[in-house]
């Protein structure tokens, strides 16, 4: 509980937060009993992520902080690399 406190509210974490509603959301349409998630739900969900994994170089933080990421840290690039496969692919 705590660290989902400190990811949602300190301004260090801002640009995390898009992956964590979308996280969210997902949860959200898998648990739900009725109305069952619909291939629209499912195709939403895909483009949103599919969105969050792509860094455009826009000017947007959480683009760039990912791209930082992405430049700094080799387990997030296989990380990347892993989710734009399945993502791309799905």
């Amino acid at each position: 509980g705590a660290l989902l406190q400190l990811v949602m509210n300190h301004e260090q974490f801002a640009w995390l937060r898009a992956f964590s509603m979308l996280i969210v959301r997902i949860d959200e349409v898998m648990d739900a009993k009725e109305p069952r998630a619909t291939n629209e739900d499912a195709e939403s969900l895909l483009e949103q992520a599919r969105i969050l994994v792509n860094p455009s170089g826009s000017n947007d933080e959480s683009d760039g902080r990912y791209a930082a990421a992405l430049e700094r840290e080799p387990s997030v690039i296989s990380a990347h690399t892993e989710a734009a496969d399945v993502l791309l692919g799905a």
